[in-house]
């Protein structure tokens, strides 16, 4: 199978649903994200121009370019009840499957408000944060990572590559870089339900690749990994020592070797009765081509009867298998490179 990258929400994917997993990262499906993600975006996309109308500020520059929105000014970035309107809208476009009527502008208000008052020391205005949606593209050179794989004819080869995008980027005394990342959601993993406490933190598969990609970035740095859990718990630090960046090491190589050994991969629920997999996955509609049966289904019996990779290359889209998209960060065509 080919797969010449991860990402953080592969490896949280792999641990809920390795089926779901191939599909939407080794195939190119679709799985559009639910109402509780279009609102953390909004919540997210106001803290974000925040943060960065905080470092505009502090550069003494009073307006700036943001995507498509043209030329904002600090003063106007920085105001939530400001920014909401545009901020909703926008979001409306780019979600524009979730039923945006149960979700009232008030409720993403709430929570950007919150997030500044809660924790003012945490205020993007109160931080020295040097990055904004820091994004990272960072190539393995080691054996294990070297792969060639030949899809319909088309040869694919490279190193695997680690993408991703980190919130906020704070700089501090002593040498000490730290990451912030937002949070609108629960404290508990999606695919166990077990509560994020400090102690499963240190093993959290997205803080063990922000570390490992931290320490590609800033190397020579020392490291603090800060979650902030909006509506559930507050701040929530950890401290990236060496013991840490070694089991990032260990679960990046191990994941991705056990991703691509997997030979039948298995689904969250066999019954597929469970409430994740008929409400946060477009895999359990059905297609035109799934002959009334869910995609799910579908491509699990494919799996089972041709294999994966011949099933990939039959139902596959490698165009959208080698690029970057959705979650941030840039859009990039690996077969350029």
């Amino acid at each position: 199978m080919l797969l010449p990258f991860l990402r953080s929400s592969l490896l949280g994917n792999w641990g809920l649903c390795q089926t779901q997993t191939i599909l939407t990262y080794g195939m190119g499906m679709e799985n559009r994200a639910g109402a509780a993600a279009a609102i953390g975006s909004c919540v997210h996309r106001l803290m974000e121009l925040r943060a960065l109308a905080s470092i505009h500020e502090k550069k003494g520059i009073t307006s700036f370019e943001y995507e498509d929105w043209g030329e904002i000014t600090t003063e106007w970035a920085k105001d939530p009840n400001s920014t909401i309107d545009r901020a909703y809208a926008h979001q409306q476009k780019l979600d524009s499957h979730v039923k945006w009527e149960k979700i009232p502008k008030s409720k993403i208000l709430k929570s950007a408000i919150r997030a500044i008052t809660d924790y003012p020391e945490y205020d993007p205005i109160n931080l020295n944060i040097i990055e904004v949606e820091q994004y990272f593209d960072l190539e393995i050179k080691e054996d294990w990572a070297k792969y060639s794989e030949t899809v319909n004819g088309v040869l694919y080869e490279g190193y695997l590559r680690i993408k991703g995008t980190i919130d906020c980027i704070i700089a501090h005394e002593d040498n000490v870089i730290e990451c912030y990342d937002f949070k609108n959601g629960l404290r508990k993993s999606f695919a166990t339900g077990e509560i994020k406490t400090p102690e499963y933190l240190k093993n959290d598969h997205q803080l063990l690749f922000y570390l490992y990609a931290l320490n590609r970035l800033y190397p020579g740095k020392h490291f603090i990994m800060t979650l902030y859990f909006i509506n559930d718990g507050g701040i929530f630090p950890v401290i990236g020592d060496q013991e840490m960046l070694e089991r990032a090491e260990k679960m990046i190589k191990d994941t991705y070797l056990e991703i691509l050994s997997t030979k039948i991969p298995t689904v969250l629920d066999k019954t597929r009765r469970d409430w994740r997999c008929k409400s946060c996955c477009a895999f359990s509609k059905p297609a035109s081509y799934t002959r009334g049966l869910s995609i799910c289904e579908f491509m699990s019996n494919k799996f089972k009867q041709v294999g994966v990779d011949k099933t990939i290359e039959k139902y596959g889209n490698m165009d959208k298998v080698v690029k970057y998209g959705s979650g941030g960060g840039k859009v990039l065509d690996e077969t350029k490179d």
